[in-house]
């Protein structure tokens, strides 16, 4: 039977109706592929019930043999493309030197791909694309999903209540989801992450000159969501650069998109777009990273910047809030600091400013494991190797003690 003619047979036999997996298992595979492949193009594939999609991914299990071996499958969709949680994956993936480590950002390619799904690791790199993966047929005990932080006036996504595992990024989110309900025994603090090889103590230079004073590292869009530009703090971005640069003050802002705020910034501010295995020199020249934003899951930058033996200074939101300020030569504010308070911390810490000491920076690569890409990886990897799942809820592996300093 020609497939267009069987789609067409199959939609008038059910008028649109979800296709059972009974009457489904009787079609041939080739055929139920075909079939399916065609409702997933045309966003249909709801069409048929949730057991005939997973009888699919079951067959496909023992169809083939080992071409179809199981893996640590990352998805997220074309249309979400570019953002940082595909870098990291592929980051990740990168470390572990492990070719079962896959990404897609398409329905159609991970059933193509023929994956043993009952055997591997779907990890959801935003959880807005839990329910597709679970539409598609994949087990809910399959799916682990990335959550970076929450969103304003959105309460905790219901996905995440049925997912094998949470993996916020720091232990200020795990407690929001435990608040939430979510189970403890589905959470782990999971720092993604950055790589000790371009950023990291042994590549620091004992007399290197740290010619700028302050280094933000943000992007810059008019066109983001009405909440990103408040949670990224932009008004106050622009008023420290400005009144740093009245003290004579050189500040570097690292990132795209900030010669569209070209006047609103003082003529003496470095805008620099480099790409991302640049940014190490741009950290090793600067005397203070500064991130002001309201509310992050990391930044990355952040620990890029501890690896790179900056002084931060941060708002006590996302990774920096894992340290008691000043631990680590690592300081957080209050989220309602003010500019004057900013300015006072910052000019203090330039006036007095020493490169960290060795003990510093040993300290900190110590507490920066757990989230070097090669240890994220190994992770993932020893869940896909069938090892019990351990929740964690508190940065993984930390000893540092709050007189490191």
């Amino acid at each position: 039977m020609h497939l267009k003619t069987s789609f067409k047979l199959l939609s008038r036999l059910f008028n649109g109706q979800v296709l059972a997996g009974f009457v489904f298992k009787s079609l041939p595979l080739y055929l139920r592929k075909k079939i399916y492949l065609t409702l997933i193009a045309r966003s249909r594939h709801t069409i048929l019930s949730i057991q005939a999609r997973r009888l699919l991914f079951d067959e496909l299990v023992n169809e083939g043999g080992s071409q179809h071996e199981a893996g640590i499958i990352g998805y997220l969709p074309e249309s979400s493309s570019g953002w940082i949680l595909q870098y990291l994956f592929d980051d990740i993936s990168s470390a572990s030197g492990n070719k079962r480590f896959r990404r897609f950002s398409s329905l159609i390619d991970i059933f193509k791909a023929g994956i043993a799904c009952r055997n591997s690791i779907f990890y959801a790199l935003h959880y807005f694309v839990v329910d597709d993966l679970v539409e598609l047929g994949i087990p809910v005990d399959s799916i682990y999903v990335f959550y970076t932080h929450s969103r304003i006036n959105t309460g905790i996504p219901a996905s995440l209540y049925r997912v094998r595992a949470v993996l916020p990024m720091n232990s200020t989110e795990a407690a929001m989801l435990l608040l939430a309900g979510v189970s403890p025994n589905k959470i782990r603090v999971f720092p993604a992450g950055y790589n000790p090889n371009l950023f990291g103590s042994d590549l620091l230079e004992e007399d290197a000159s740290r010619d700028i004073d302050i280094m933000i590292a943000c992007r810059f869009s008019r066109q983001v969501e009405e909440a990103y530009a408040p949670r990224k703090n932009y008004d106050q971005i622009v008023q420290l650069a400005n009144e740093l640069s009245a003290r004579s003050k050189t500040v570097a802002i690292v990132g795209p998109g900030w010669k569209h705020a070209y006047d609103l910034l003082p003529r003496s501010t470095l805008l620099l777009e480099p790409r991302h295995e640049e940014y190490a020199k741009i950290y090793r020249r600067s005397k203070i990273f500064l991130t002001l934003s309201r509310q992050e899951g990391g930044p990355v930058s952040w620990l890029e910047a501890m690896a790179s033996g900056c002084i931060t200074v941060s708002s006590a939101t996302g990774f920096p809030a894992e340290l008691v300020s000043g631990q680590l030569d690592s300081y957080t504010m209050p989220l309602r600091s003010t500019r004057d308070e900013w300015m006072d911390i910052l000019i203090r810490l330039l006036d007095q400013y020493k490169p960290l000491s060795k003990n510093v920076m040993n300290s900190r690569s110590s507490f920066l494991q757990p989230a070097t890409f090669k240890n994220l990886a190994s992770f993932l990897t020893g869940c896909l190797n069938n090892q019990e799942f351990e929740p964690c809820l508190e940065w993984p592996g930390s000893s540092v003690t709050h007189n490191q300093t």
